[in-house]
């Protein structure tokens, strides 16, 4: 439970409230729906405005103090957010082209190029850094070259991105050349297919393949 479901929690426990009680307080006409939205406080950390301004007063506490409540429990949710890209991160090379979407974006899904990643070595990352990038020059140059400059679907391969960190990465050129260092986060596009005019993610048809297999 976050600092806001915390708070809340032990507020309506000192002062006796029931849930449907707070829910009244709040200004809710449909019980149902307010439930919902109480709830959705208490697990998920971050109220839904009509709940955040009418909370103070439905608890019997100052504004300031739960703005200090949603400011711990704001920065509860981003330490959970590094925590979770940490432990999915591994270094990886992502190729820049010049077309930003496919030809064909169902065939780019279904044969997974619609991620344009590269994968590095697995002991690259217990080098020191500047070690790193050398060795990732080298496999930019030879990636290059045994694609012919191309990369399916998406044409001309104009450069690299080596993301090293998941909040960091170096942009190189095709020869390797650094081109420019960054330290925002590299966000990267999931592909998807339209199946019946609704759009189908790139997860959940690895899923549904997987099903098939």
């Amino acid at each position: 439970m976050y600092e806001l479901g915390r708070f809340i929690t032990d507020k309506m426990k000192l002062q006796r409230i029931k849930r449907t009680d707070l829910v009244y307080r709040l200004g809710y006409a449909n019980m149902n729906k307010g439930l919902r939205a109480l709830d959705g406080c208490i697990r998920d950390g971050f109220p839904h405005p009509f709940v955040n301004q009418n909370l103070p007063k439905a608890l019997n506490v100052e504004a300031s103090q739960l703005e200090k409540v949603l400011e711990t429990t704001r920065q509860e949710l981003l330490d959970e957010e590094e925590a979770r890209e940490r432990k999915n991160f591994a270094p990886h090379l992502w190729v820049i082209t010049e077309r930003a979407s496919p030809t064909s974006i169902t065939m780019a899904v279904i044969t997974g190029l619609i991620k344009k990643k590269v994968r590095l070595p697995k002991e690259l990352p217990t080098l020191p850094f500047e070690e790193q990038l050398e060795r990732v020059k080298g496999i930019v140059k030879y990636h290059y070259f045994i694609d012919e400059g191309q990369y399916p679907f998406f044409g001309k391969i104009t450069g690299y991105y080596f993301v090293h960190h998941f909040r960091e990465n170096v942009r190189l050129d095709v020869k390797g050349n650094v081109v420019k260092r960054e330290t925002t986060p590299f966000k990267e596009l999931e592909g998807f297919i339209t199946i019946g005019g609704r759009i189908v993610p790139e997860g959940l048809l690895k899923c549904l393949r997987k099903g098939q297999g």
